[in-house]
């Protein structure tokens, strides 16, 4: 499989990928919804699969933020200004998507990578419509639970599909091969939250995870989360 690029990851969903990072569209007949707007390419790369598929950009129902880091939200704006389409983001991290996080950071490098980002990819001009609260049902892409997953972000989330138990993972876990492991410190806020908050995932009742960092993904990641809670 290539590396970069338009993927057709399973009936229903795409994944888009540059460089580290992915994000997806999860679509029907009727509706498309995007889960994270990835960085650069990924806006063209989203509007080239409207236009193979024959879909209006009114179709992108919504942008579902898993959380405010630049390689996750930086085609946000644009995306919603192309389509119309409602941005969803979890409250606690509505700062730092627009670069303006003042709370404690584990690296300053960091922080100045994603004020500089968010300024040069005019991040700044995202508007969150609708907020996501841990728990909450979205009606869309045959229904969505909102899980909180604080840690890497104080407001990031996982989306988990009950109907088709597919579980999209944020940065709460990343994969590279056969190996699973943590963001590095250095990129969480809480690192020992990061750790911590995964165990909310490990009961789900998913048959494949996708993480939004992840090279030759080749088994479901859920059995490493149940390894890593009950160790």
């Amino acid at each position: 499989m290539k590396e970069r690029g338009i993927h057709e990851l399973r009936p229903g969903v795409v994944g888009l990928k540059s460089v580290l990072v992915w994000s997806y569209l999860l679509y029907d007949d009727r509706e498309v919804v995007a889960i994270d707007s990835g960085l650069g390419p990924h806006g063209f790369w989203i509007k080239q699969w409207f236009k193979r598929t024959r879909r209006s950009p009114k179709d992108l129902k919504a942008i579902l933020l898993t959380h405010g880091h630049v390689d996750h939200v930086g085609c946000a704006a644009s995306l919603q200004k192309w389509s119309g389409a409602p941005i969803f983001l979890h409250p606690a991290d509505s700062d730092l998507a627009l670069g303006r996080y003042a709370g404690p950071w584990s690296s300053k490098r960091l922080a100045m990578i994603e004020r500089s980002s968010n300024l040069m990819f005019w991040i700044r001009q995202l508007r969150v419509t609708d907020q996501l609260q841990d728990g909450q049902h979205l009606p869309m892409a045959g229904g969505l639970r909102v899980i909180h997953l604080p840690g890497h972000t104080a407001g990031q989330v996982g989306f988990y599909s009950e109907r088709d138990k597919i579980l999209f993972a944020a940065d709460a876990v990343l994969s590279r091969g056969s190996s699973v492991f943590f963001p590095h410190r250095i990129f969480n806020e809480d690192d020992r939250l990061a750790r911590t908050s995964v165990f909310k995932l490990a009961d789900l009742d998913a048959d494949w995870v996708y993480p939004a960092h992840h090279t030759k993904l080749g088994h479901n990641i859920m059995d490493d989360l149940r390894r890593y809670r009950d160790a």
